[in-house]
Formats: structure tokens, sequence, C-alpha cells
């Protein structure tokens, strides 16, 4: 009689005690880079990155986990600016302050060596994707992460150096809900 890897068990427990039955269209998606981006404006988001989506079958109901994370490179050691960063589903012009909304501030503190990279993270549950409420009344879904200046700034310019987003990863779980 053949016994079963401690890890095979756990995989079948795993399997039977979950609530959820893999389906068709379950899918776990991401994509990244380390090549640099740009966040150059205060009005318009910059694409970081992007990941699709998509909703198979006719009347499917999916429901999504979006995480993204950066590194970003301090623009100028010399000023205190904030940055903002979020994700999207199906627009690279989303409403501002959602909840995946994110501020990153670089600020020179007198006589401290502060940090040349910080990193910035946020994540959203995106739920009643269908095959018609995708992009163009597709099935597709596209989410991205993005980035831009934040328009108002601590010192109450309207003005903030150019900023480089060195690495970046965008991933998605999404799961079927009928």
């Amino acid at each position: 009689m053949k016994t079963l890897s401690k890890k095979s068990m756990l995989v079948l427990s795993l399997f039977f005690l979950s609530g959820h039955a893999y389906s068709a269209n379950d899918e776990v998606g991401g994509s990244g880079s380390v090549t640099n981006k740009t966040v150059s404006d205060n009005m318009l988001w910059t694409t970081i990155s992007s990941v699709n989506h998509t909703v198979n079958g006719g009347a499917g109901t999916n429901d999504c986990m979006v995480v993204a994370s950066a590194d970003v490179d301090n623009p100028s050691p010399s000023t205190g600016k904030q940055y903002l960063f979020t994700i999207s589903r199906n627009t690279t012009n989303p409403i501002e302050n959602t909840r995946a909304e994110r501020t990153l501030e670089f600020v020179d503190n007198s006589g401290v060596d502060d940090p040349n990279i910080k990193p910035v993270s946020t994540n959203e549950v995106f739920t009643g994707l269908t095959s018609t409420n995708g992009v163009a009344g597709t099935n597709l879904h596209t989410f991205y992460l993005l980035g831009k200046k934040k328009l108002e700034q601590p010192d109450g310019t309207n003005t903030a150096p150019d900023l480089s987003v060195l690495d970046y990863t965008i991933s998605t779980v999404c799961v079927d809900r009928d």
C-alpha cells in the first residue's frame, strides 16, 4: 500500500476543506518589469503596468483581488513632494481618492540621510465582473497600476520633479462566483 506524503495530504485537505471548488474561470495573473517608468504629470495618470482578465462564459460573474507595488526613486533630495498611486479597472483616468489610492511623500530632513528609494503598494477588490461590463462592453477586464504627481504640494505649489518608478508588479487573483 502506498502512503501519501505530508505535502500531498496538505494539498488534498486544502482542496476538500475549501469553500470554493476550482473553476475553469479561476485565474491568477500578473505583470511587472524592472524597466523604469517616468511619472511626469500632475493631471494625467501615467500607466506603470497593467494586467488583463477575461471572463469566460455567457452569464458568469467574477471577483478579482488586485495587488500592486513599486520601488520609487527620490526625484530631488532637496524638496518635499507628494505623488499618488492607484489601481483602476478598465480606465487610465480613474476617480481620485478611492480606497486604492496611496500618497507617497519624499521629505528632505535637515542633517539626515533620507531614503533614496521608497516602496509603495496598494490593493483593491473588484466584484461583479461579467462578460458584458469589461472594456467596451466585452468580457476583457484590464487592471492598471497608475501614478501621477499630486496637484497641490505641501509647499503650496503645484509643481514637483518628475518621478522614476524603478521596478513594479501588478498581480491578480480572480474567482468565478457562479
